[in-house]
């Protein structure tokens, strides 16, 4: 299966959600799916891998994530009639729409994964005008994917409440550490 996942997270930077990303590209692989994984530029290589392909973006703020969005479309509508694809995968991240798009518009699947509530998260530092903005696209992104993965059933309960989002939708796989990575010191 030819699978392609959607951060907006630079995969050269350290931390639990890049960790994650990587872990599940390198199972999905070893699970025999061709997996691509399209994020922000990606700061230790100056091309994209078999793996990795790098979305350009303007950083400057409140540029950065429109610009990274713009990016994302061409690339993902390039890659995909070049390339093909069965499923998009999406690590949900603020404002991150264009890949639930590109999967209705060319009548693929897309999964979303929930790991937090980020209008609710985003309350003490963001201004109303820009939750309000995030709960929009968290509400359209929701309803459009086909199936949604929440790592926690209090997410599944949010989602469900929240965004009107029926419970059969929403699937609760919980996270979990590589034990071979994360041992005991």
């Amino acid at each position: 299966m030819k699978i392609i996942l959607v951060t907006g997270m630079d995969p050269s930077l350290k931390g639990a959600g890049v960790t994650h990303i990587k872990e599940l590209t390198i199972n999905l692989r070893n699970l025999g799916h061709q997996v691509y994984v399209f994020a922000p530029f990606i700061r230790d290589t100056k091309k994209d891998t078999d793996i990795f392909k790098r979305i350009p973006y303007v950083n400057l703020p409140f540029i950065r994530t429109l610009s990274f969005q713009l990016f994302l479309f061409f690339i993902l509508i390039y890659h995909i009639l070049r390339n093909g694809v069965d499923v998009i995968y999406t690590r949900q991240e603020s404002i991150l729409i264009i890949p639930v798009i590109i999967a209705r518009l060319v009548g693929k699947p897309h999964i979303s994964e929930v790991n937090g509530i980020f209008a609710e998260e985003a309350e003490n530092f963001l201004s109303k005008l820009f939750i309000f903005i995030v709960a929009f696209v968290e509400r359209i992104s929701y309803a459009l994917s086909n199936k949604i993965i929440a790592v926690t059933s209090g997410i599944k309960n949010y989602i469900e409440a929240k965004y009107n989002i029926f419970g059969d939708k929403i699937v609760v796989v919980g996270n979990g550490a590589n034990v071979d990575l994360f041992k005991p010191m």
